[in-house]
């Protein structure tokens, strides 16, 4: 038996995974435990839910693994300070202290850090380290339910590369074309996150929401000025339009001039139709980008298989532009494409391409991404035992019973709370979650289907009782693993919206607004599950 610790951290959103004989057994986000959105910082709390989970000692385990290369990312930094001097001098004073203090003598640090959990762990040999974006291709290939495939990776910046394309076949994977830094695709978009006010390593999604209520006006504009894009989709930025390679900002004076405005300021800007239509034209860029390079791997490779991964992969528009063009035959994307499933992709790609282990079996290994922590009756019941909640527990029938005798509405907050939960029949199922407020019995009801439960007739049931209450401004909360996204309702109840989502019932609002209420305790430990389970 032999046991991969993974492992990425210290720049954004640190994870840990771990595998045994290839088999991916537990992984998770440094953020969902310490509750710091983006959390760089060592995964300490990721790193022991793992063990735990794997029922292995730190000591026990054969390797550990790193997602990235520290001495390569210095090799770039001081090269691309050197290219750039004397600018950037600033960044070089703040940047370096860190770098000799911790992250140069990364191995070092990382056992001082494993050692925290277990004294007993005394080998740093055992410490070994990858590189960015063999990582991220990994994370997306080796999981992938393809014997072949070509991997694009895309994100802003690993150690030099910035969009890499691999092959992979069976338990081979290779890395054959590759942009270098600072010309990426990633970072792009993080320029025009940037500049209209959202944070960079977080905002983006933002950015891409925002593009649909705009319309690409500027993108001639982007195209002809700030990247030279070729027809194979490979690219060169104008970087004297920007300042991230050796400033403290993203873009600079002449950005802002190209374009007329300055940064947006979030706390005191409003967003106009100006950021809308800048939105939409990074947007519109950026699929064009996307589409050459897909298309092209397509013509140079002839594999019909594509799968995805790095921060970029994280843009669903997109994603979605090329299953539109039917370039590929089957798309797979890497759930945790960003930095945190390099964790993953760091022990993967050690198991295949350092212990030259087979792949013996060609399915989705990713379970439905629920390799997190889990919650039984018996926690969910001692957290609110804890938090001091007034709750009550039924059995489905009266839950179904009393929600079928009941209005939806939030008029009032929840004094109480049921929770009862249904173990899927595997990973692979999504969970139907609902939640509902009622005004006559001040309650909160919670429960989880298995899809078969809903496709057996319990979309029936939601249809009829929703007939019977004001859904004039009702909204389902539609939840795709972890994910919320809302879709509102007006006259009845479309079964279909049930497929592979999880669905909750509130009135007029989100769930997120039981917050103001005074039990918003109860909606902070709902947002906490990932996987239940039966007694």
């Amino acid at each position: 038996m032999t046991s991969i610790l993974g492992i990425s951290a210290f720049y954004h959103d640190s994870a840990a995974a771990i595998i045994v004989d290839g088999n991916i057994v537990a992984a998770a986000q440094e953020e969902r435990f310490s509750r710091k959105k983006h959390d760089q910082r060592y995964p300490f709390n990721a790193v022991k839910y793992v063990l735990e989970e794997s029922n292995f000692n730190l000591s026990e385990i054969d390797h550990v693994v790193f997602f990235e290369k520290p001495f390569l990312k210095f090799e770039r930094l001081l090269e691309t300070y050197m290219a750039f001097a004397p600018k950037g001098f600033k960044s070089f004073s703040l940047s370096m202290p860190i770098w000799l203090r911790e992250k140069l003598f990364q191995k070092k640090f990382l056992f001082d850090k494993l050692q925290e959990h277990d004294k007993n762990f005394n080998d740093i040999s055992k410490i070994k380290f990858s590189e960015h974006h063999y990582s991220h291709a990994a994370s997306a290939f080796f999981p992938s339910p393809f014997e072949e495939a070509v991997i694009l990776t895309l994100d802003g910046v690993g150690e030099w590369a910035t969009t890499t394309v691999a092959v992979g076949k069976k338990n081979k994977l290779e890395i054959v074309k590759e942009i270098h830094f600072p010309h990426s695709l990633g970072l792009l978009y993080s320029a025009f996150t940037y500049y209209t006010g959202f944070k960079v390593n977080s905002g983006e999604y933002k950015l891409m929401g925002l593009a649909p209520y705009g319309k690409p006006i500027f993108k001639d504009i982007i195209l002809d000025k700030l990247i030279d894009l070729k027809e194979d989709g490979s690219f060169k930025l104008d970087m004297r339009y920007f300042n991230y390679a050796t400033g403290l900002t993203m873009t600079n004076n002449k950005f802002s001039k190209l374009f007329g405005h300055p940064v947006r300021n979030s706390k005191k800007d409003l967003l106009t139709q100006f950021h809308m239509d800048i939105a939409a034209s990074i947007q519109f860029v950026t699929e064009e980008i996307v589409l050459r390079i897909t298309k092209n791997i397509l013509s140079k490779y002839k594999i019909k298989n594509l799968c995805l991964a790095g921060g970029v992969a994280l843009n669903c528009v997109a994603n979605g532009k090329i299953l539109k063009e039917k370039i590929f035959d089957n798309i797979w994307i890497q759930p945790a494409a960003g930095d945190a499933g390099g964790s993953l992709g760091a022990a993967l790609a050690y198991w295949h391409n350092e212990l030259k282990k087979p792949r013996e079996v060609f399915k989705d290994q990713m379970k439905g991404s629920y390799l997190g922590p889990k919650f039984d009756n018996d926690h969910i019941e001692k957290e609110l035992i804890a938090l001091k909640a007034n709750y009550k527990k039924y059995n489905r029938d009266e839950i179904i019973s009393l929600a079928a005798a009941s209005r939806a509405s939030c008029d009032r907050f929840t004094l109480s709370v049921l929770m009862y939960v249904i173990k899927p029949a595997s990973y692979k199922r999504c969970a139907i979650f609902i939640v509902l407020l009622t005004e006559k019995y001040n309650f909160l009801a919670a429960s989880c289907w298995r899809v078969d439960v809903v496709k057996g007739g319990a979309g029936d049931f939601l249809a009829g009782f929703l007939s019977n209450a004001d859904t004039e401004k009702s909204a389902f909360l539609l939840s795709s693993k972890n994910a919320l996204a809302s879709c509102s309702v007006s006259n009845g109840f479309d079964k279909r919206a049930l497929k592979g989502w999880s669905l909750a019932v509130v009135k007029e609002a989100s769930i997120l607004k039981l917050a103001e209420g005074s039990n918003s305790c109860i909606s902070r430990s709902l947002s906490t599950i990932n996987r239940t389970e039966t007694d």
